[in-house]
């Protein structure tokens, strides 16, 4: 049996998205966590059969739609943890966690399966998950890596707490260490949002289509509308020398953002602003990021940063609360939606430009974002003739002051419980990152880590050398994000 994937599946880049968890281990040998890890994988896809398939292309179905996925059952292959002991070449754990795990140590291809990189979509398929287990002494790297069109970071998250359920149980005592989590019967129906989308639209006096939708409604669902200008990279030009900084961002100083972007200099100023933390961070990012890059620019690039040009902020958001209340809230497949905010470069680096009045904009955007706009979204995605090399994304460049985030602070990762028994720390994780320089070749990146326990959290930052090294000495932002690793 095969499932065909939903239209927001196939509008996703297919890409791997890889996540890197490291632990500290109990006394005891590796072998035994493999095993444990290489069992509850398995239960986890006894819950999860979508797991146990691979994803292809399949050939126009009457409609000449071209591109388009689905994930099969192999009985020929099933997911399994990679062994790789590396305690004799890499430094132990504690120094690993002492240096605030590295980002230039994090070698996708060495932590990694190979089918990350070595799979097709026509002839054999491209598993839904991978993973292994990568030892040294004391501790572990488990990596996996989830085919982003079949899951995204809020149902990733959910597989790791299946995992990690799956994980306790095989351990003892350590069942009791969090609640068991039960996922709704409908979260890995493929077909849920089509029929959602047909029942919330059958009365609708119009259904979107590639002539009828807006350039906002392409990018609400991550594509370049038709009309607008391609972005892809010169193959013929030399890449940039990329660099990427780990910062760490205390609590006190993301309470201290939040009451920046909602400061009322007026005491006759109407209601105060409602902006949350994250509409913070994501102003201060935006700003400071936007301001490292245009005093960078070389001369050939100083037109991308003129003060009239406009910047556009991309922000991925997740669509499960706002699709539909029929929507199960532990739904597998992909949802993600993009709120894209826009202001001058200018008035974005500008001195005088309040935080709040940044934070607003971008407040404005999401909640511009209702179940009417995600439901013409998803209109525009069924009906793309081809979801393969026609679809063009705006991130996939250098040029121009469009940047974009993603923000995992919201998706649980560090009270995720593998158990106490072979596990230290209480069975959950000391850092998550994914993999060192995955997006060099054609993109920069910013991605803001979990929060942690103690409510501060990281963000993954990666930016060409010398925009790095203006925003690491911008006071701005270090008075609020700290150096942790590069």
């Amino acid at each position: 049996m095969s499932v065909k994937l939903s239209p927001m599946d196939n509008v996703m880049p297919r890409i791997y998205a890889n996540f890197i968890f490291s632990f500290r281990l109990n006394p005891g040998p590796s072998s035994l966590v493999h095993k444990v890890l290489q069992e509850s994988l398995q239960y986890t896809c006894d819950e999860l059969p979508i797991l146990r398939r691979r994803v292809f292309t399949i050939p126009p179905d009457g409609d000449g739609v071209t591109g388009r996925l689905e994930a099969r059952a192999t009985c020929e292959w099933t997911p399994s943890v990679g062994f790789k002991d590396l305690s004799s070449s890499w430094p132990d754990y504690d120094e690993l966690v002492d240096s605030g795990l590295e980002q230039n140590l994090l070698d996708g291809a060495v932590l990694l399966p190979s089918e990350i990189t070595a799979y097709d979509l026509e002839v054999n398929g491209a598993p839904v998950i991978v993973a292994q287990a990568n030892f040294v002494e004391g501790g572990l790297l488990l990596a996996f890596g989830i085919f982003h069109p079949v899951i995204d970071g809020h149902s990733g998250s959910l597989l790791m707490k299946v995992w990690a359920k799956h994980a306790r149980s095989l351990q003892q005592r350590a069942v009791s260490l969090a609640p068991t989590l039960v996922l709704h019967p409908e979260s890995t129906d493929y077909g849920i949002l089509e029929r959602i989308w047909k029942q919330e639209t059958e009365k609708a006096e119009q259904i979107e289509t590639i002539q009828s939708s807006s350039p906002q409604t392409w990018r609400l669902i991550g594509l370049l509308a038709p009309s607008e200008p391609s972005v892809t990279l010169d193959p013929s030009a030399s890449l940039p020398k990329m660099r990427t900084t780990i910062f760490y961002v205390p609590v006190s100083s993301f309470e201290a953002m939040r009451a920046e972007a909602n400061h009322q200099g007026d005491e006759n100023s109407p209601t105060p602003a409602q902006n949350t933390a994250n509409d913070a961070l994501m102003a201060k990012l935006w700003r400071c990021i936007i301001k490292a890059r245009a005093r960078a620019a070389s001369e050939t690039d100083k037109h991308d940063y003129a003060q009239d040009v406009v910047s556009l902020l991309d922000l991925t958001l997740d669509g499960r609360a706002l699709f539909s209340p029929s929507l199960p809230w532990s739904y597998m497949g992909t949802l993600v939606f993009i709120s894209t905010t826009l202001m001058s470069v200018g008035k974005l680096i500008d001195d005088q430009t309040s935080l709040t009045e940044i934070a607003t904009c971008i407040r404005k955007s999401v909640n511009a974002i209702n179940p009417k706009r995600l439901m013409a979204a998803f209109g525009l995605a069924r009906s793309l003739p081809d979801y393969g090399d026609s679809l063009r994304f705006p991130f996939a460049t250098f040029n121009g002051a469009e940047a974009c985030f993603t923000s995992w602070i919201g998706l649980s990762a560090f009270d995720i419980c593998f158990g106490d028994i072979l596990f230290a720390n209480g069975g959950r994780a000391d850092y998550l990152r994914p993999p060192r320089r995955e997006y060099d070749a054609f993109c920069r990146r910013c991605v803001v880590l979990p929060m942690q326990v103690s409510g501060g959290f990281e963000i993954l930052i990666t930016l060409k050398e010398g925009e790095m090294n203006l925003l690491e000495s911008d006071e701005e932002f270090v008075y609020y994000a700290k150096v942790v690793c590069h």
